[in-house]
């Protein structure tokens, strides 16, 4: 049954080529606004001082494009009848609603721009669902407000939901990278989406041999920090192929050993580091698996990607720790926030407390809470067989809760917020 009302509208560009280039100046100006604003992150691990150097739309598949927004890979699978592709700036219907990517907004010209938020009357959905950076849309609005524009038809819709999962006026923070994840999933055709692999091959006790699998994508300080402790607590060898614990990292960006707020020795040796027939691509390791990995490992280690925000009170689960529980993977989940463990709970998922020691969970000093993790990692023994029949039937629970009652309600929620926001 369609919820919403029979002549509502999304409107989307579907990388539609507008422009020759990135508009420069503008993306100029949000670096200059962003770096003003770093001060106030309560970033519990580095403390960011600008953004970064690079357009992120600066290369040769995106640059002038108006992008096609991320939430709608949920959308055209749920939802088709109410979206429609335009192949101008703005629509001709005014009444209803214009979903942009975020990083279109670099790829706008000034006109393009003015004609956007100056003339068009209907509401603006700034999608930002695919990333984790919740300081870059806050920075975004107050940019846009500087310049002269009236937001009151505005909404920002990015990750990082607070604790109880309540939202602001109009940067709507909640688990919207988990709508456009399964949305993918929906879609025969989609590349580049989470697989769904043999239940019977990842429950058998008998293929396992591994204590702990850690896929991380790329490298970032918090992993690189937890992979330094794993290395110091002996739960990881040279050659990657010790009982406790394999990893699958690459090396994102040359800089990132620099300027870091700890030592890490012989670094190269052990970064970067993939486990064999793991995707070259960046984007894509994020996404595909290899089911052996998953069929051969007892847990899971999640170290979420960097989150910078205003307040300690947000949290961030991606598609990492999506992974985990369709792969019925019991995980040990840590982000530069503590409080992950507990707001899986308050989700309504099972977090194997009689089963896992979770009192890094509410450590709030970051390398306190990673050294405590690995240590309880490195004491945790592999499961015997009966204490595994009973960690797979939570498992099992917990992806039926996923997919019957999280997903539908998260769903639920998304409709009946957007309609608020933007069907008087």
């Amino acid at each position: 049954m369609n919820p919403f009302p029979e002549s509502y509208r999304l409107f989307y560009h579907d990388n539609l080529s507008v422009n020759k280039n990135y508009n420069y100046s503008f993306y100029d100006l949000f670096r200059k606004k962003y770096a003003q604003h770093t001060s106030q992150l309560t970033n519990h691990v580095i403390k960011e001082t600008e953004y970064q150097d690079v357009c992120e739309t600066d290369n040769d598949e995106v640059r002038g494009v108006f992008i096609r927004p991320t939430i709608m890979f949920w959308l055209l699978n749920r939802y088709p009848e109410v979206t429609q592709a335009i192949t101008t700036p703005i629509p001709p219907d005014e009444k209803n609603v214009l979903v942009l990517n975020w990083l279109t907004l670099f790829n706008l010209s000034d006109d393009d721009r003015d004609m956007i938020f100056g003339l068009y009357k209907g509401h603006v959905f700034i999608d930002d669902t695919f990333e984790v950076h919740p300081t870059r849309t806050y920075v975004m609005e107050m940019l846009l407000k500087d310049l002269g524009y009236n937001l009151d038809k505005v909404t920002f819709w990015t990750n990082c939901p607070t604790p109880d999962n309540r939202f602001e006026k109009s940067i709507i923070r909640h688990n919207w990278l988990h709508l456009q994840e399964y949305g993918r999933m929906l879609n025969e055709t989609t590349r580049f989406k989470i697989p769904v692999f043999d239940d019977d091959k990842l429950l058998d006790y008998e293929n396992k041999k591994y204590k702990v699998l850690s896929l991380n994508g790329h490298s970032t300080y918090p992993r690189e920090y937890i992979l330094k402790e794993a290395i110091k607590a002996g739960l990881v060898n040279k050659e990657n192929n010790s009982n406790e614990m394999r990893y699958s990292m690459v090396d994102a960006w040359k800089k990132l050993p620099s300027h870091c707020w700890f030592k890490f020795p012989n670094r190269n040796e052990w970064v970067p580091r993939m486990l064999p027939n793991d995707a070259d691509e960046l984007w894509i390791r994020d996404r595909t698996s290899n089911s052996t990995w998953w069929e051969e490992s007892f847990f899971n280690l999640n170290v979420e990607t960097n989150l910078n925000w205003i307040t300690p009170n947000v949290r961030l689960i991606t598609e990492k720790w999506m992974k985990s529980i369709l792969y019925l993977t019991p995980a040990f989940n840590i982000g530069e926030y503590p409080g992950l463990e507990e707001y899986h709970k308050y989700l309504g998922f099972n977090n194997y407390e009689n089963h896992i020691d979770r009192r890094y969970d509410s450590i709030d000093d970051f390398a306190t809470r990673c050294k405590t993790m690995i240590q309880i990692i490195k004491d945790t023994p592999m499961p015997d067989k009966k204490q595994w029949k009973m960690m797979n039937r939570i498992a099992i629970q917990n992806r039926e809760h996923f997919y019957n009652f999280y997903i539908p309600e998260l769903e639920k929620t998304f409709i009946s917020t957007l309609l608020k926001k933007t069907y008087k």
